[in-house]
């Protein structure tokens, strides 16, 4: 059995997305109106199936067929993520996508999967993306001893509007 060893401390996030100063972006999303999307990503390492180690949350807005990124840098991990949400009045069309490079603790070994799922969900209901697959990948999650662990994606698209009322 190979071990992966990761170390969770050093885990960053990257957004692909780009800054705009708050006018631009209010002004973005009066011209689209009811076709801005709100997307929520709760990220997430749990440990044994149980325990989370490891979570964040983000928000971007895009509009269908436009593509929201994710990216988790860790020592020994490196996760990207794309979520495209394609809207059809009250539906959608969820197509994600991922990439993870595992490098086997104890040598140069580096694991490369890759994940493809085209998921079609209403407004407001939630999926999770595993992007390690559903299975929990055995490795030395401190350095000091093993466990299991996956990375858990839970997605979530509204309307933009809808988002903002809730807050």
């Amino acid at each position: 059995m190979k071990h992966v060893l990761i170390v969770f401390a050093g885990l960053a996030l990257v957004l692909g997305a780009e800054s705009a100063a708050a006018d631009d972006v209010d002004d973005l999303l009066e011209l689209f109106g009811d076709e801005a999307l709100h997307v929520s990503i709760d990220a997430r390492v749990v440990e044994d199936g149980e325990r989370t180690i490891w979570n964040m949350e983000l928000t971007r807005v895009t509009i269908s067929g436009r593509s929201v990124q994710v990216r988790l840098d860790g020592d020994n991990i490196v996760v990207r993520a794309r979520f495209t949400p394609y809207r059809n009045n009250e539906s959608l069309l969820l197509v994600a996508q991922g990439q993870t490079w595992l490098k086997v603790a104890g040598s140069d070994e580096l694991r490369y999967e890759t994940a493809f799922e085209t998921v079609p969900i209403e407004l407001g209901e939630t999926v999770v993306f595993y992007p390690l697959g559903q299975e929990n990948v055995t490795m030395d999650v401190d350095t000091k001893r093993y466990g299991t662990i996956n990375l858990e994606l839970e997605i979530t698209v509204v309307p933009y509007f809808q988002a903002v009322e809730k807050n």
